[in-house]
């Protein structure tokens, strides 16, 4: 179900590149990425994370900590270059920087 989500997700977004023009639907979108992408960026792991025994893991639980590594990891390879592609992010944006973007605004959503 994830993968047709993905796909649906970023067709409807070249569709609507195509249909707006991309200076039109980067104005609208570029200020949102971070916080779009606000729980990948800034998760924290705590020192009271919980620890899944092996028979939870084996019913396809997956500890936070590789979670969270796997979920940035995707953001950093796959979402952000994918948001340059199409010219809704610079070439020189990061993760780090998305970050920065998300703490200036104080947690709030965009506009």
């Amino acid at each position: 179900d994830e993968a047709t989500h993905r796909v649906f997700a970023w067709d409807v977004l070249d569709e609507l590149i195509a249909m707006q023009g991309l200076p039109t639907v980067r104005r609208w979108a570029r200020p949102r990425v971070a916080w779009w992408l606000r729980i990948y960026l800034s998760a924290r792991l705590t020192a009271n994370e919980p620890v899944y025994p092996a028979s939870a893991l084996a019913f396809g639980l997956i500890d936070r900590r590789e979670h969270w590594t796997a979920m940035r990891h995707t953001v950093v390879t796959e979402v952000i270059p994918r948001f340059q592609k199409r010219g809704l992010l610079e070439p020189e944006a990061s993760a780090e920087g998305l970050v920065e973007e998300l703490e200036a605004l104080g947690g709030a959503a965009p506009g």
